[in-house]
């Protein structure tokens, strides 16, 4: 343990506390205090700057984030709105209520605070155990004042966190007894050190979750997201990535019907290197609610661009799987209190083997099948003949940039089509919105990959003259609209979003195509729109 970072953290934890008490209460919460961070008494360093409790606990949430090695182990910081989906749709999950419109009555309220377990397998410094805490305590009946020593040890004793940095443990515990300190005074908490020491690890999750001898009904958190090759860890079985086995552990460390919580990166769903984390997963956690979140405009992180899913899942092996999913989020800083009151789950039926498409609702699963639906696979349009090609930048955003013209560079890619009225035809359908809603659902949202044009049907019968001149108007005002930048990357920035009357017309005809009624077509017109065309930050309040 690094002794002169938590002789630092102690050092400001006690002069708050020595400004906030009398001499005797004081010596009670030192006596606690040195307990839980194991270090010998030393004088206090003068510390010139005081703090609220809440300032405190800001502090240090976040005090240990700044250190280079958390990431490089890939752990950052959980908004507090995050984990309090999280942790409320979990407890909801846990008593089998739908999303949404289900609640906890009062039986199940007091249940959950006295009698559910509540695990961090990675718990850092305890965003996520801090805040089951607090809802716990909301979940009892009593008041603060009613609340004997005996049943506030009762709530605490049903949480428990694991972190291999041992740094990073002795802060939660701080924290938890500062939390505590200021709900009820010191004289309720003698001797509720030793249960925190009791039930917080340092075990590397990845190899010893085993040495912890217990089973949780509720587990939650952030794990780690560092790619296997990069992680020094000696896990039985690689993924790609330790989040995975965060989850797996963790299903296997599950009580019967308990529910795990979790914000993770978007590779669960959308890419088919995960395909046998999602199969072995499903083993164990039947049920599954998929939260799909992208990094901009605006992200869930805050010290990080990460495109997310939170997966909130039920220990169940029934023999069908229940997988339901919302659509991919988008949402600007000043809507972010809105984000969570106004998201929706859709029963997904149309689970693949390499990715679970991002459905949120009846009219985007119609959309979904009609394309299925139609007879030949994009990718099989594709052919070797360089004579007609389509240029294709094979990183996305908000749009896909195909072209007629040459386009050079690491991301752009020639594919080669049959003859004229093909190439003119998958022009128009890569510049379509449908195609590009269509990526959304199916992909990593980075990314265009064969996956994504061999699960893209397209209908085989179009006018050749109708493609052509949509293809050619496009084309042509992609020119006209296109910025010189003269970077090393690119010469010149071209501006889909200021050729919106050509994409509009070619989604109307792509759509009658699909066999889209009109509802569905102003649906893909308008997925995400104003995020597509904003300017940038003056947009933020519309």
């Amino acid at each position: 343990m690094a002794e002169q970072f938590i002789n630092h953290i102690a050092d400001i934890v006690a002069h708050h506390l020595r400004a906030q008490y009398t001499v005797e209460e004081y010596a009670k919460i030192q006596a606690e205090i040195q307990k839980i961070v194991r270090l010998s008494k030393k004088p206090l360093k003068d510390q010139r700057q005081t703090y609220s409790y809440k300032e405190l606990d800001r502090l240090l949430s976040g005090i240990n984030e700044k250190q280079k090695i958390r990431k490089v182990r890939g752990v950052y910081y959980t908004p507090e709105d995050v984990v309090r989906f999280i942790l409320k749709n979990s407890a909801l999950l846990l008593y089998k209520k739908a999303y949404g419109i289900g609640v906890l009555d009062e039986r199940e309220k007091q249940e959950f605070a006295c009698k559910k377990t509540v695990f961090d397998p990675t718990c850092g410094t305890g965003e996520f155990l801090v805040a089951a805490l607090k809802l716990k305590f909301e979940c009892a009946k009593k008041t603060d004042e009613e609340m004997s020593r005996e049943e506030i040890r009762s709530i605490v004793k049903t949480v428990f966190g694991n972190d291999i940095n041992e740094e990073s443990v002795v802060i939660l515990k701080l924290r938890i007894f500062l939390f505590l300190l200021e709900k009820f005074g010191i004289d309720k908490l003698a001797g509720i050190s030793g249960y925190l020491n009791r039930q917080f690890w340092t075990y590397d999750y990845l190899c010893e979750y085993e040495k912890i001898k217990k089973k949780f009904d509720l587990i939650i958190g952030n794990p780690p997201y560092v790619e296997d090759k990069k992680a020094k860890t000696a896990a039985k079985k690689r993924y790609g990535n330790i989040y995975a086995n965060v989850l797996i552990h963790s299903g296997l460390q599950l009580k019967r019907n308990g529910v795990m919580g979790y914000i993770i990166p978007l590779s669960y769903s959308a890419t088919p290197r995960m395909k046998e984390l999602r199969r072995d997963l499903l083993e164990t956690m039947g049920v599954q609610w998929l939260f799909h979140f992208s990094d901009r405009p605006d992200c869930l992180f805050t010290s990080v661009h990460q495109k997310l899913t939170v997966l909130i899942a039920k220990k169940s092996k029934k023999a069908r799987k229940e997988i339901y999913t919302s659509n991919y989020q988008y949402w600007y800083k000043a809507q972010r209190e809105q984000l969570f009151e106004n998201l929706k789950l859709f029963r997904n039926d149309w689970v693949e083997e390499r990715f679970i498409p991002k459905l949120g609702n009846e009219t985007e699963e119609c959309i979904y099948r009609k394309i299925a639906g139609c007879g030949t696979s994009f990718a099989k349009l594709v052919k070797k003949d360089e004579q007609y090609p389509v240029y294709v930048n094979l990183r996305a955003a908000f749009w896909m940039k195909a072209f007629l013209s040459p386009h050079t560079g690491g991301d752009y890619r020639m594919y080669g089509f049959s003859g004229r009225a093909w190439q003119m035809y998958a022009m128009c359908l890569l510049n379509s919105s449908l195609f590009w809603w269509f990526w959304v659902c199916v992909s990593d949202c980075w990314h265009i990959t064969a996956k994504e044009f061999e699960m893209f049907k397209v209908p085989p019968i179009f006018d050749e003259k109708t493609v052509e001149k949509l293809a050619e108007s496009l084309e042509t005002r992609l020119e006209e609209t296109k910025v010189h930048i003269g970077s090393k990357q690119t010469e010149y920035e071209y501006k889909h979003k200021s050729c919106l009357e050509e994409i509009d017309r070619i989604d109307a005809y792509i759509g009658n195509l699909f066999g889209l009624t009109e509802k569905e077509q102003g649906y893909i017109s308008q997925f995400a729109r104003k995020y597509r065309v904003s300017k940038g930050a003056e947009d933020e309040t519309d």
